[in-house]
């Protein structure tokens, strides 16, 4: 089986990948971190809740609050990382005549959030499967580009999606949490560029 193979194959467990092997290969990772997403994706938004005793709610309020000078009825806005579709949502209210795209590498998180956007009449957003180190998007597509609940992946993902974040809008929202900032209520921190 080639790495290519490998990669587009998820296993029902994390325990069928060698741990060590696929966390020190920058090949390898994504497709561990992808497989544990598929495996917590339909209990993903309680988990998250309880995990962070709620703040998550109040952290990516505070992410489309920074977002909000940046964003008109007519945006077109990136949600990188989507996951369940909190954010692409979020900015579908601000956004009501724009587009949105939430694209993630989970395709059960990419299910779930196209199941809520229909189950809610949510027309103006669509959700994708990809990498987004990846993005094939034209220079400029998004007026504004979020990635949200990154934690500690932020620092093996930056440098491979910094030009892709960069090169496709006009202004980056990014919230980072870490382990101590879980810890503690004001441990949140939102960066802010305009490309």
């Amino acid at each position: 089986m080639t790495q290519d193979q490998h990669a587009n194959t998820i296993p029902a467990s994390l325990r069928d990948l060698d741990q060590v092997t696929h966390l020190d290969s920058v090949v390898l990772k994504q497709h561990y971190v992808t497989t544990m997403f598929e495996i917590i994706a339909p209990r993903y938004n309680r988990f998250t809740r309880a995990f962070s005793f709620g703040m998550d709610a109040v952290w990516k309020n505070q992410l489309v609050e920074l977002a909000k000078p940046y964003v008109t009825e007519t945006s077109c806005v990136l949600d990188l990382a989507c996951g369940t579709g909190d954010l692409a949502f979020a900015f579908a209210r601000l956004a009501p005549r724009g587009h949105i795209l939430g694209i993630d590498a989970a395709p059960t998180m990419i299910s779930l959030a196209k199941s809520t956007a229909i189950t809610n009449a949510v027309h103006h957003v669509d959700f994708a499967v990809g990498d987004l180190t990846l993005l094939e998007l034209p220079d400029a597509s998004h007026d504004v580009v979020s990635m949200g609940m990154v934690y500690a992946m932020f620092r093996w993902c930056a440098p491979r999606c910094a030009k892709s974040i960069a090169c496709c809008g006009r202004a980056a929202f990014l919230l980072i949490s870490t382990l101590p900032a879980l810890m503690n209520s004001g441990g949140v921190s939102c960066i802010s560029a305009t490309c």
